[in-house]
């Protein structure tokens, strides 16, 4: 009797999970390629290689993917103006306009006290490329004084479908930690 009572509950629980849909995941190992290359904000390259794999790939797919891309790429263009803007704002010393992209906490408000500190207007504000990982990203900026540079690693996250600068810190410096 016993045995029928286990053999009827692993039954149902098997049963019940058949019936669970399916999360979709990619069944090549080009599409998996191909959503890392689009996490990480290679737009280009997941185009590429969207339209090398599209004929094995259902049409709905394939639009699923189409769309994953353009928003992916408005991400991208839009942390790219933000850059832009933080560049100018750290030249320039306008501080409001980084605190307005920050999300402050007490660490952040303590590393940008610790910027104010010093006059960024006479250095060179240079960026590298973001590197992208899902929703969030960093980028290296180096401000470059005449006989020394500062170094920043700018991490960002995307949040309400706007990026916020999450956390700053300078590599090997003095800014608070």
């Amino acid at each position: 009797m016993l045995k029928r009572i286990g053999l009827t509950f692993i039954l149902l629980i098997l049963l019940g999970c058949s019936n669970l849909p399916k999360n979709e995941v990619p069944s090549s190992p080009k599409e998996q390629v191909l959503i890392q290359k689009i996490n990480k904000g290679e737009i280009s390259e997941a185009v590429e290689l969207l339209d090398k794999i599209s004929v094995n790939l259902e049409p709905e797919k394939v639009k699923n993917y189409q769309t994953m891309i353009s928003e992916r790429d408005l991400e991208v263009k839009d942390l790219e103006k933000l850059i832009k803007i933080l560049k100018d704002a750290f030249s320039k010393n306008h501080f409001f306009i980084v605190e307005r992209y920050t999300d402050i906490g007490i660490k952040n408000k303590i590393k940008l006290n610790e910027l104010k500190k010093l006059d960024l207007s006479q250095g060179n504000f240079y960026t590298g490329n973001p590197v992208f990982d899902k929703d969030q990203a960093s980028v290296l900026a180096i401000i470059n004084f005449y006989d020394e540079s500062l170094y920043l690693d700018i991490f960002f996250s995307r949040k309400s479908g706007e990026w916020k600068i999450i956390n700053f810190n300078e590599r090997g410096g003095n800014i608070a930690r």
